[in-house]
C-alpha cells in the first residue's frame, strides 16, 4: 500500500494524484489557522509614512 502510494507521488506522467492531495493539505491547513488575534478589528492596508 506505501509503495502504490509513493509511486503515485513520485509518478512523472500523471501528476493528478500528487495535485489533489496538495489541494486537500491546503484546506486542512487552512482550516488550522490561528484566528485573528484581535477579532472584530478592520484591516488596513500597511502605508508608508503619512
Amino acid at each position: 500500500m506505501k509503495t502504490l502510494h509513493l509511486l503515485r507521488v513520485v509518478d512523472p506522467v500523471d501528476d493528478t494524484y500528487r495535485r489533489r492531495m496538495n489541494r486537500l493539505l491546503t484546506v486542512q491547513e487552512s482550516r488550522h489557522k490561528p484566528a485573528d488575534p484581535l477579532p472584530g478589528r478592520r484591516r488596513r492596508p500597511v502605508t508608508g509614512p503619512a
